[in-house]
C-alpha cells in the first residue's frame, strides 16, 4: 500500500467515526468499504495512539457475540486558536470537537507595531496555557485569524488596524512558540470555515461569506476547502468597485470603494455627524425615519451589487452575514440587499442560495481555526507517531 493510500484509509475511517458518534469495526468497514483486516489494523494503531477509544458493546440481538463500539476521543490533542481584530484579541483552548475548554479575551488597543504584535500573541498564548496546565506537547497546532491580508507562506501583506505590512509572522512565532503547526488566515476566512463546520453553513460546501464590521471582508468556502487565491487573499469584497462614475474619483487607501459606502466605518462617521450611535441610526431606519432609511438603503444597495456580482461568479449554495452589522442588523438590511441581488442576478441562480446570518457570533473564528488546523495537521501528527506504535 503506498503512503498516500494509507493516509486516505486513516483519513476515511476517523471520518466515520466522528461522524457516527459510537460504531463497529464492521460497521467502519461497511460504511468505508475498507477491508475488515484493514480497518481492524487501522483501529489498532488509532486506539494505540488514543485517538479512538472502545466505549462499550452494542446489544446484538442476533445469536453471536456483541461488536465492541468506538468513538472519537476529542481530547486526544487540543486546539490554540486566536482572532485577532482590531478592537478585541480573543484566544481559545478547544477540543478537537470544537468546543472551547478556556477562553480569554484583551484589548488591541496596545498592538501598534510588528514588536507589540507579537509580544501580546506571547502573552497571550502564554497565559492561557499555564491557566490551564496544558504543555505544547498537548497541542495540535495554532490558528490564527488576522483582520487583514496573508499570503500562503504566513506572511502579513497588511493590518490596517495595526499599520503593519509585508511581516513575516510566521517565521517571527515560530522563534517562541515551541510548535511549527501553524495556520495564518484572514479573520473572515476562519469566520466561514466555522459556521461550515458547527454554524449556519453546516453541511454545505460552497459558501461565501460577507462580515460587515469596521471594514468589508469576505471568505469562500469552495467544495468543502478554503479558497485563498493563488496569493492568499481572496475575498478582499470591501474593494469591489459597485458605482465606477463615482469611485474612479475617490481615493483608495485603508479602505476599500466598497467600504466607503457601506462599512462600520462610514456608518460611525454618519453617526458623529447625526450626533447619534450606529446603533440608534438603525433603530431609527425601523421606526421609518426617511432621511436615515434613504441613506441605510443606498449603503446597502451597494453591498447588494457587491453579493450579486459574487453569486454570478462562483454560484454558492449560501451567503452568510457576519460582523457587527452583518450580524446585528441582519433583519434589517437584509431585504434591500436581497431586492437588489434579484433584480440584477437571474431567478433561477437566487432561488438556490440561501442567506442567513452567521450563529456562532464571536466565537466563529476560534472554531474555524480549529477546524483548520485539524484538516492541515491531525494526520500529519499520527504519521509522526508511527514509530512509537
Amino acid at each position: 500500500m503506498t503512503y498516500k493510500n494509507e493516509q486516505s484509509n486513516i483519513s476515511k475511517v476517523i471520518k466515520t467515526v466522528r461522524n457516527n458518534k459510537r460504531i463497529s469495526r464492521a460497521e467502519i468497514s461497511r460504511i468505508t468499504r475498507l477491508s475488515k483486516p484493514t480497518v481492524s489494523s487501522i483501529i489498532r494503531r488509532l486506539i494505540n495512539a488514543n485517538v479512538i477509544v472502545e466505549v462499550g458493546k452494542h446489544r446484538n440481538k442476533k445469536i453471536g457475540k456483541n461488536p465492541v463500539l468506538l468513538t472519537f476521543n476529542p481530547f486526544y490533542k487540543l486546539v490554540l486558536s486566536l482572532d485577532i481584530g482590531g478592537t478585541n484579541f480573543r484566544i481559545a483552548l478547544l477540543d478537537l470537537d470544537g468546543n472551547i475548554l478556556d477562553k480569554k479575551i484583551y484589548s488591541s488597543s496596545s498592538i501598534k507595531d510588528e514588536t507589540t504584535f507579537l509580544n501580546m500573541i506571547k502573552k497571550a498564548v502564554t497565559e492561557i496555557l499555564n491557566e490551564s496546565s496544558v504543555e505544547f506537547e498537548d497541542i495540535l497546532g495554532i490558528g490564527i485569524g488576522i483582520p487583514g491580508t496573508v499570503d500562503a507562506r504566513g506572511v502579513v501583506r497588511y493590518i490596517p488596524a495595526f499599520n503593519i505590512s509585508d511581516f513575516d509572522l510566521k517565521t517571527e512565532l515560530k522563534k517562541f512558540l515551541e510548535i511549527e503547526e501553524l495556520i495564518i488566515e484572514n479573520d473572515v476566512t476562519l469566520q466561514t470555515v466555522g459556521e461550515m463546520w458547527k454554524g449556519a453553513a453546516k453541511g454545505s460546501k460552497n459558501v461565501f461569506c460577507i462580515s460587515i464590521g469596521t471594514g468589508i471582508g469576505g471568505g469562500f468556502v469552495i467544495n468543502g476547502n478554503i479558497y485563498s487565491g493563488s496569493h492568499g487573499m481572496a475575498g478582499e469584497i470591501g474593494y469591489s468597485v459597485t458605482d465606477y462614475s463615482v469611485d474612479k474619483n475617490r481615493e483608495i487607501k485603508d479602505f476599500g470603494a466598497l467600504e466607503i459606502w457601506a462599512s462600520g466605518n462610514t456608518f460611525e462617521k454618519l453617526s458623529k455627524k447625526l450626533k447619534t450611535s450606529v446603533k440608534e441610526i438603525f433603530q431609527r431606519y425601523r421606526e421609518n425615519d426617511e432621511k436615515i432609511k434613504e441613506m441605510v438603503n443606498d449603503a446597502m444597495e451597494h453591498v447588494g451589487a457587491a453579493i450579486a456580482n459574487v453569486i454570478s461568479l462562483i454560484d454558492p449554495e449560501m451567503v452568510i452575514f457576519a460582523g457587527g452589522i452583518g450580524t446585528n442588523q441582519f433583519e434589517t438590511i437584509i431585504d434591500t440587499i436581497l431586492r437588489v441581488i434579484k433584480k440584477f442576478v437571474p431567478k433561477e441562480i437566487v432561488s438556490e442560495i440561501d442567506f442567513k446570518k452567521a450563529v456562532l457570533g464571536d466565537d466563529g473564528v476560534l472554531i474555524g481555526g480549529c477546524y483548520e488546523v485539524q484538516r492541515n495537521f491531525l494526520l500529519k501528527d499520527l504519521d509522526n507517531l508511527k514509530t512509537k506504535l
